[in-house]
């Protein structure tokens, strides 16, 4: 039986497009903001002063197994898998549909359409994406 993956938070940067994409994977809400700022990814300005909440609080879907959040163009672009369950085939179907949600973020916040002109970029960051993504799986299974 293959051991779930509990509590990973990754950071896969994106040094071509100065961006950062961050990973949860089968973290609670709370264990997802501690892992946010202990990476400085979030700062005063993500905090409501009146109520010392996030502006933006995630909550867990009840039917789906994954979401990519975006805040804002200055922030990171965060991904987060509820229900990874350590390589099932519908986890790499979350990551491919996932995947392409950020990169269309990606990509259009600068400018860059996805036509017949531009697939080839978008599927180079795929690539690296996905192969970034899959060296951080492999070494939790160790």
């Amino acid at each position: 039986m293959k051991k779930t993956i509990k509590n990973k938070f990754i950071i896969v940067d994106v040094p071509l497009y100065r961006k950062k994409i961050c990973f949860s994977f089968n973290q609670t809400d709370e264990q997802y903001w501690k892992s946010m700022v202990q990476h400085k990814l979030v700062t005063g300005k993500d905090i409501n002063p009146e109520t010392k909440k996030f502006i933006l609080e995630p909550c867990t879907p009840d039917t789906a197994n994954a979401q990519t959040i975006w805040y804002n163009p200055q922030s990171p672009i965060f991904v987060r898998f509820y229900y990874y369950q350590n390589g099932s085939s519908s986890d790499y179907d979350d990551m491919a549909h996932e995947m392409l949600h950020v990169i269309a973020v990606l990509m259009s916040s600068r400018g860059l359409q996805f036509n017949n002109g531009s697939e080839e970029a978008y599927a180079y960051l795929q690539g690296y994406l996905f192969g970034q993504l899959q060296k951080s799986i492999s070494r939790w299974k160790k």
